[in-house]
């Protein structure tokens, strides 16, 4: 076995390693308490808003942060209502809210609903504050929506009690406040973000805008902490935590192994 192989050996099985025995992240940042403790003050019945607004390549930090949030929002029996204005969102809203919907014993178009994509962003938003049957006739599956149980004493998107906006973009977040937020100022929200999308945000959280966020794989793996999970989220981190502590030691070990070689040919 030449060293690559063994270098590439030592690195799996210590991933693999992890992926059974996760870990995790031991105690959650502010702002993802921050974000607990707003889904989790929502009264039973209460409605909220699920922005599936991410793409593909962004997956692997986007959906787990969308399981843990969803299984929160619909162990705490909240009626979620989920819209993306990106085309690919609906998608993996779709799978995780049937997942999670079914292990709660939750009922399609009574307890939660995926409404799918919508074009047009800002113009898109600014009807949906107003009439969100007018932006949404159907939902993702084609199901007509006027009189979706779910739906029920909702007029737009400025009557929910929480929004929820998983968006590997500013543009995401900062479209619904501008959109809705600037005309109602009682419209909650908070986030989950990828690490990039940050910095331009700050503002808003710092003025009250938004509560608070989750950041990535790490915000993830912290609020299943919370809530007593162990998901992708912990899963991922605790394979990434192990995997940098097996290359610094492959790193060491090859150092030792060099400088005894050296030594044994200069003597």
């Amino acid at each position: 076995m030449r060293e690559h192989h063994i270098v590439f050996l030592v690195f799996g099985i210590s991933v693999l390693i992890a992926l059974f025995v996760p870990t995790g992240v031991k105690e959650a940042s502010r702002q993802t308490v921050v974000v607990y403790d707003a889904i989790e003050e929502l009264p039973e019945g209460s409605v909220v808003l699920l922005g599936a607004d991410f793409d593909a390549h962004n997956r692997a930090e986007m959906v787990p942060q969308l399981e843990v949030l969803v299984e929160h929002l619909m162990r705490r029996r909240l009626r979620v209502i989920a819209v993306s204005m990106w085309d690919q969102g609906p998608m993996f809203a779709e799978r995780v809210l049937r997942r999670v919907g079914d292990e709660h014993g939750l009922e399609y178009g009574i307890d939660y609903v995926n409404l799918g994509y919508a074009a047009g962003a800002q113009s898109m938003v600014r009807l949906l504050k107003d009439d969100i049957r007018a932006v949404y006739k159907t939902d993702f599956s084609g199901n007509e929506t006027l009189n979706m149980p779910v739906l029920a004493g909702l007029e737009g998107a400025k009557d929910v009690d929480l929004m929820v906006d998983i968006s590997d973009n500013p543009s995401g977040p900062t479209t619904y406040l501008e959109q809705i937020q600037s005309f109602h100022k009682g419209f909650r929200m908070v986030c989950g973000l990828t690490a990039s999308a940050v910095p331009p945000i700050m503002p808003y959280v710092e003025s009250g805008q938004i509560e608070g966020y989750i950041i990535g794989l790490k915000g993830a793996s912290e609020y299943e902490g919370l809530i007593g999970v162990r998901g992708l989220g912990t899963i991922a981190m605790t394979a990434q935590s192990v995997g940098q502590v097996a290359i610094l030691v492959l790193i060491l070990v090859g150092n030792i192994f060099f400088l005894m070689e050296r030594r044994r040919r200069a003597g």
